[in-house]
């Protein structure tokens, strides 16, 4: 029984070395990040490894922050983890608030606006078009782009997830003073942005310190909208 007891001890110990081993080289990583003096930084971290503790970390003490990610359900665990440090978006509702702002319209987004409009094409055009994928690579000099503007203007102040950030990121493109200023922006899995987010991205660097973390080898969203690890990577690079 003593023998028992002891090895369950000596496992505790051990346990607790570990712990303790990783919590310093969690920090000491968090560190370097922080003493970088770089207003660029990239993290490529997969699940697991400390990320929102590093969140938590670089937006301390920091006014207006900004934290993006590309669904709601991330936006709402993100929201818990990181109260009081840092307002929490995803790309569709950070472009929201930018289009309400510069319009002074009651935009609201339908998702399916650009099914809807695909439908039109094909009894209005007899061509059935993928506005998704035009937006999401950011084929700006398609000439359907101008038939979908026309469609989403006759079904009012609407927009599809694609067309409002293509839209936020063409109106701060046109109005550069009009790109926000923040304390940090943080910018969760980046591996699953498509270029035009990643342009939106790109814009808000222009201002502010941003810190973009992600892992290429996690990128599930490619097939769906368009996404590409290519982002990240030549980032890192």
């Amino acid at each position: 029984m003593n023998t028992k007891i002891q090895g369950s001890i000596k496992d505790e110990i051990v346990e607790e070395d570990r712990y303790a081993t990783t919590s310093r080289e969690r920090q000491a990583h968090t560190n370097a990040i922080l003493r970088s003096p770089s207003n660029k930084k990239i993290v490529v971290a997969g699940p697991g490894t400390g990320k929102t503790y590093l969140f938590k970390s670089i937006l301390e003490g920091k006014q207006r922050t900004l934290t993006l990610t590309f669904v709601n359900a991330l936006v709402e665990d993100l929201s818990l983890e990181l109260c009081g440090l840092s307002e929490v978006k995803t790309l569709h509702g950070f472009a929201l608030a930018v289009l309400k702002e510069a319009t002074g319209k009651n935009i609201k987004v339908f998702p399916k606006l650009s099914k809807v409009i695909k439908e039109d094409a094909i009894l209005l055009l007899n061509r059935a078009v993928d506005f998704d994928r035009l937006f999401h690579n950011r084929d700006d000099a398609n000439k359907h782009i101008g038939f979908y503007r026309k469609r989403k203007d006759y079904y009012g102040y609407y927009y599809g997830y694609p067309d409002i950030v293509f839209a936020a990121v063409r109106y701060f493109e046109e109005n550069n003073k009009k790109i926000p200023v923040f304390g940090q922006v943080v910018v969760d899995e980046f591996q699953d942005f498509n270029t035009i987010e990643v342009s939106l991205i790109d814009l808000l660097a222009t201002k502010s310190p941003i810190l973009l973390a992600g892992d290429d080898d996690q990128a599930l969203y490619e097939s769906l909208k368009s996404a590409s690890s290519r982002h990240i990577r030549q980032r890192h690079r």
